[in-house]
């Protein structure tokens, strides 16, 4: 991170974007992800389906997290629920979920932490996330 001049934060979350964006998009991945759902939220509340499906079916050693979405009180975009046993992967999640905004619905994804705790080994972040539906291209 000292030498690309980054933060740990902003690093884990550019290794995120990388991942969907250059990984999982060049290694075929991007049928599954489409599947997944035809807005933001219904492919994030679908993520928990998706993993178990790889876990069962390729992956069989895959330790997924798991996510949960639900509608925001005040009615700015939504709710997304995060554990996952391993500690301070927020970051990640945020640039992996803004890049699949991104390249699967079009549109600038804002993840923002709400709240974030620990507890025996299972780790909890709440994001409010918004969607900005705009041309990206343009």
């Amino acid at each position: 991170t000292e030498v690309l001049g980054l933060t740990g934060e902003q690093a884990l979350e550019a290794a995120g974007e990388n991942f969907v964006s250059k990984y999982l998009l060049r290694n075929g991945y991007l049928d599954l992800l489409r599947a997944q759902g035809q807005t933001l939220r219904e492919f994030m509340g679908n993520m928990d389906t998706m993993h178990s499906y790889l876990k069962r079916e390729t992956l069989p050693g895959l330790a997924p997290p798991s996510f949960k979405t639900e509608d925001a009180p005040d009615g700015v975009g939504f709710l997304l629920h995060y554990w996952s046993f391993r500690p301070g992967l927020g970051p990640l999640v945020q640039g992996m979920v803004g890049a699949c905004g991104k390249v699967l619905f079009g549109e600038e994804t804002k993840l923002e932490v709400l709240r974030a705790s620990e507890a025996k080994g299972s780790h909890y972040v709440l994001f409010r996330v918004t969607e900005d539906r705009k041309d990206l291209e343009g």
